[in-house]
């Protein structure tokens, strides 16, 4: 098993693991697109995870960014770069989205909103506090899976 350090420090390598960790980010692509698709179909429905937590600009959702992470981190501690590049990625791709709003995404979360926390409807949105949440979740989970 390898430590904290070794992981940090060795040259990223492309395995299968590496792919399991690209798939895996994809269906939770699929599954953020299907739930934006709920909230165009349900204007009224208050997200949950809009929740803030009144410290800094965190909400559920970076729980959840920090969760997700967690569980790639445990599953997967070697692929720590891979995993900070496609979430880095991911918020690139939110920031956007979340600005330009092309609408390619065809109603799978690209609609209007009443939640007067979301700056003009717009429900796509790249944070720094995301990535962060995302490298803790990811060094978290890499240490949880080296004390079990």
């Amino acid at each position: 098993m390898m430590t904290l350090t070794e992981i940090l420090t060795t040259r990223p390598v492309i395995n299968v693991h590496s792919r399991n960790v690209i798939v895996i980010c994809l269906l939770c692509f699929i599954i953020i697109c299907l739930y934006g698709r709920f909230r165009c179909q349900h204007p009224d429905f208050q997200d949950p995870l809009m929740k803030q937590f009144h410290l800094y600009d965190l909400d559920g959702w970076s729980l959840s960014h920090f969760l997700f992470f967690m569980m790639i981190g445990y599953m997967y501690p070697d692929k720590f770069y891979l995993s900070v590049l496609l979430g880095i990625i991911w918020e690139l791709f939110e920031s956007f989205y979340g600005k330009k709003r092309p609408g390619f995404l065809g109603g799978f979360g690209d609609c209007a909103t009443t939640d007067p926390n979301v700056e003009s409807g717009a429900w796509w949105y790249g944070r720094l506090s995301d990535i962060i949440c995302n490298v803790v979740g990811l060094l978290v989970g890499i240490i949880l899976h080296q004390k079990v």
